[in-house]
Formats: C-alpha cells, structure tokens, sequence
C-alpha cells in the first residue's frame, strides 16, 4: 500500500487563542475532574481574507477526498464536513492539533512536540515555557487530513506541524495601555534582561471543547 501523502501549508499570520503547545489540552468537567485530551493544540483567528483562502483549501481538500469515497458512505453523509473551524463567543477559529503519544503499526510509540520558532527562525521552545498568550502573533505549519469516521463525523483535520511566533504575549498578560494607563513621569524599570513568561499550572486550557473530528 502505498504512503499517504498529506497536503501541507503555511498559514498567514493570524492571532493565537487557548495555546497549549507545551503541555496537552486539558478540560474541566462538571464534575471537577480534569479530562486530559492528549493533544498539544491552538486556535487561530485569522483575518477575514485569508479566513476565506484557508477555508477554500480544506474544502477543495475534501472535495477530492469525498470523490474517493464509496456510494454507500457518501449516502449517509447529511451534514457540511467538519473542516477544522470552531466558533467561540460568536466568532471562528481554525483549530490546529497534533496528538503527543503517537501509536505505530508494529505496536511501538513514540512522543512528539510542537516545534516553535521566532520571527527570524531561531528554535524558541524552551523560552516560551510559561506560555504563548491570548493575542500572540502567529503563523501555523500545518498538514490537512481528510477522515470519514461516522455519518456525523467527518471532514478535514488541521494537524498542528510547527508554529512561528511573530509577535509574543505573555499568558494571561496584556500591555499597560490594554489597561488603560498613560505614560507618566516616575519610576522606569532598567533591568535589563530576557524577558520571564509565567502561567499557573493549568497554563491557557480552556476554550471549546474537542470533538472527536479535532484532530
């Protein structure tokens, strides 16, 4: 049989929502207990442009995939295809994800990471530890995976292959005129130094919760 071949892009720079590129996605239940997805993931907010050229590429994507599909599936299909949109406070979002524990065809694992670069191509992953915050600037390195699980469930997957941060924001930061502060005469902070990211344990988990078409 031979190799699947995924497409792969690029998108264009868009804004960062509910990173979690260091640890996996985790959700509270009801319950209080915590359901860890497995997954690292982001969702992105891209301008209304490039929102549409994204969208026309999943969709061409399962267009071709749907024409390789038998009959008796293509009968049961009596929804639009997931394409990796979700919507959040009334507005949408590409989520992107990548599963940490991957399972091979002999039995073995392996784990993988999110690889995370700066504007000019350095490897940040180690200094954005505390979190790449609501707002960060980014461009996502994706790949697109076609699936029919289900009647319901199907479409095209964003799988998260890299990330490139444009423009950071700390987690659960903001600059002082997001806060409504002038500048002043007074105290300046003369420290010079590399920048100190923090996040609490439960780092930027939140957001909608997965389906099982997220990834």
């Amino acid at each position: 049989m031979a190799k699947k071949v995924y497409t792969k892009g690029v998108t264009a720079i868009g804004e960062a929502y509910f990173a979690n590129l260091h640890k996996t996605e985790r959700f509270k239940k009801p319950d209080g207990s915590v359901d860890d997805t497995g997954k690292f993931s982001v969702m992105l907010k891209l301008a209304p442009k490039d929102a549409e050229s994204l969208t026309a590429k999943l969709q061409a994507e399962w267009d071709k995939f749907e024409d390789t599909l038998d009959a008796a599936k293509r009968k049961q299909m009596k929804i639009e295809p997931n394409l990796g949109i979700k919507e959040y406070k009334e507005e949408e979002y590409f989520k992107f994800g990548m599963k940490h524990e991957v399972k091979c065809k002999d039995g073995s694992t392996f784990l993988k990471t999110v690889s995370i670069f700066d504007a000019v191509k350095n490897n940040i992953f180690d200094s954005t530890a505390g979190g790449i915050g609501n707002g960060s600037k980014i461009r996502v390195a994706y790949s697109l995976n076609p699936f029919f699980m289900t009647k319901t469930n199907y479409g095209v997957s964003l799988r998260l292959e890299a990330v490139q941060v444009i423009d950071l924001k700390s987690v659960g930061g903001g600059d002082a005129e997001s806060f409504g502060f002038d500048e002043e005469e007074g105290f300046v902070d003369e420290q010079d130094g590399a920048a100190v990211f923090t996040a609490d344990e439960g780092g930027q988990a939140g957001g909608p919760a997965p389906t099982d078409a997220d990834f």
